[in-house]
């Protein structure tokens, strides 16, 4: 555990990491280390904000001019009001949060918003898919973007655990995936297939 003085604004999420509503029963997972789950206490893992705090295979924070490197698969619980940090063991609290589902035994649909050079194939602009399983839902979009012509910024994923509101696009899905190691390392980049606002407005 570390504790600093005040040297100057940290990077912080741009939430926290738990969000209970004020009438939403605690479940046991938030309890460790004191209910970590507040603007001021919360938790960053290697899924906190898409991945934006993982930094060349390592955990990352920065408080208050004080960088954190950290064991991918930890934890950063940080306290503001305390000004305090500790890094722990998380592996196995990340793995219940959903003890009941297996991320390959999930469904998933994607939505794919296709770029005009489709229409000439004779497909739809707008196409989805569904599949059970991370990987291979993983491995369609690298099979398919190419031949599909798919905008991976304006086309999203869907599962059962998350509302609409909160889907994540193709691009920051497969980001999440890879900045959490989450499948094999391959030469497949999904920004090499996004298309530049500027770009599609003159075509």
């Amino acid at each position: 555990m570390g504790r600093f003085e005040d040297l100057g604004k940290g990077i912080l999420p741009h939430s926290p990491f738990i969000k209970v509503d004020k009438d939403e029963k605690i479940k046991p997972l938030y309890k460790i280390d004191e209910q970590i789950n507040t603007e001021r206490r919360y938790v960053i893992t290697k899924a906190t904000d898409h991945g934006r705090f993982v930094r060349n295979g390592l955990l990352y924070f920065n408080m208050k001019g004080i960088e954190i490197y950290t064991d991918l698969n930890n934890a950063i619980f940080v306290d503001e009001i305390n000004d305090s940090v500790t890094v722990k063991d998380y592996e196995n609290a990340l793995d219940a949060i959903t003890p009941d589902e297996d991320p390959e035994l999930r469904q998933y649909v994607i939505m794919m918003y296709c770029d005009d050079d489709v229409e000439a194939m004779g497909y739809s602009k707008y196409n989805w898919a569904s599949m059970t399983g991370r990987s291979m839902m993983y491995d369609y979009i690298k099979d398919n973007i190419d031949i599909m012509y798919m905008n991976p910024d304006k086309s999203f994923i869907l599962t059962a655990n998350v509302p609409l509101k909160d889907a994540l696009s193709v691009t920051q899905f497969v980001d999440y995936l890879k900045n959490g190691n989450l499948v094999p390392e391959d030469n497949f980049d999904i920004h090499d297939y996004i298309v530049d606002d500027v770009e599609e407005d003159e075509s």
